[in-house]
């Protein structure tokens, strides 16, 4: 289950509310059918209305066609089964650039959670396409009952909107952290176990991360995830020793690749605008699991693991990554120590707490 979904649900379970899903299987096989599954979240069974209609991963302007479909199929779902529902939370512009004009038109509620600001998320847009994405944008922050955004930085990005609501849910995973100090462990010391799960795209450091760790063998890489533009990086990776990919992964399997690993990474390319506000799922997730993790510099995720002393933050080139790694298998107490800081600086950004904001927000919205 995608992680920014299930936060939504775990909060939604917390309430009186009635709710379902409706999302996109980017993965399928046939195009257009909408089939009704099931979501167990907090041990209760939940629609989930899933559209099949496939995209590739990082594809750019290969994927406007299918999105312009997926935006017309989403939008008469919406209209048919207008009885169903009274608030839509939407996630990102796809999503809510069809459901503003929705709720507006049939008086329902839109709370707008921007997982990656459109108009800064794709490099190959145009600067005049980007300046009115960018305004179509704030059009319906300035519409929606409520905004989400994942970090204060963020507040920046949409400089220019007015929102009617705002808050800010970080992206930590919706589980309670068990992780003591006696927990935390590393691995042999003459191994450094590294692992990944998410798109394997160029722009996410994969295609220099594999050739990085290959060169020795004392570094093992776990990576799983949908295959993205750094496709080309997977196709002799059976023949190398050190280097494993999993496929897609449920999210549980995700966390328990992590918990055995002995340091994460979300490398991401600052060159991206939208990078310079990331907040990735795994930092939180490193917090959660007490690992140290590696960032690249002014991608937003620097600041905090600067702050809490969680990691290691690197240049967005293949040398520095490879500098950093023969650093970190000399200096096993310094990677203990950053990741004994991570599993504390969690208290800043706990579950419950995100939790209970987007509970008295759906509380507020009744």
């Amino acid at each position: 289950m995608n992680a920014q979904l299930e936060r939504v649900g775990n909060s939604l379970s917390e309430t009186k509310n009635e709710y379902f899903f409706v999302t996109r299987n980017r993965d399928a096989v046939k195009k257009g059918n909408i089939i009704e599954k099931e979501l167990t979240i907090n041990g209760k069974n939940i629609k989930n209305y899933e559209i099949q209609l496939p995209a590739i991963i990082g594809g750019g302007f290969k994927n406007i066609v299918p999105m312009l479909e997926y935006k017309r199929i989403l939008s008469k779902w919406l209209k048919e089964n207008v009885n169903k529902y009274d608030v839509i939370h939407a996630i990102d512009y796809d999503v809510g650039s069809v459901a503003i004009n929705i709720c507006e038109k049939y008086n329902k509620k839109l709370v707008y959670h921007i997982a990656d600001f459109y108009a800064d998320s794709r490099l190959s847009i145009p600067i005049l396409a980007k300046k009115i994405l960018r305004k179509k944008e704030y059009n319906i922050i300035n519409r929606a009952s409520v905004t989400i955004i994942c970090s204060e930085d963020r507040l920046k990005q949409i400089e220019g909107s007015q929102p009617k609501k705002i808050i800010v849910v970080h992206n930590t995973p919706a589980r309670k952290q068990t992780v003591t100090k006696k927990d935390i462990k590393l691995n042999e010391k003459d191994n450094l176990l590294l692992t990944y799960v998410g798109g394997l795209e160029k722009k996410r450091f994969i295609d220099k991360v594999i050739p990085a760790v290959k060169e020795d063998t004392n570094y093992k890489l776990f990576l799983a995830g949908s295959l993205g533009d750094a496709r080309e990086s997977f196709n002799d990776i059976d023949e190398i020793e050190n280097v494993t990919y999993l496929g897609k992964l449920p999210y549980e399997k995700a966390l328990e690749l992590y918990e055995n690993t002995d340091i994460m990474f979300a490398i991401y390319d600052p060159n991206h605008p939208n990078h310079q506000y990331s907040a990735a799922n795994k930092v939180y997730e490193a917090m959660l699991m007490g690992k140290a993790i590696i960032v690249a510099a002014n991608t937003g995720m620097d600041k905090i693991v600067k702050e809490e002393n969680m990691g290691y933050i690197i240049d967005f080139n293949q040398q520095n990554f490879s500098e950093l790694l023969t650093h970190i298998s000399k200096n096993r107490e310094e990677l203990y120590e950053k990741s004994l800081n991570a599993a504390r600086a969690y208290k800043k950004y706990s579950w419950e707490e995100m939790k209970n904001r987007l509970v008295s927000l759906y509380e507020e919205l009744n």
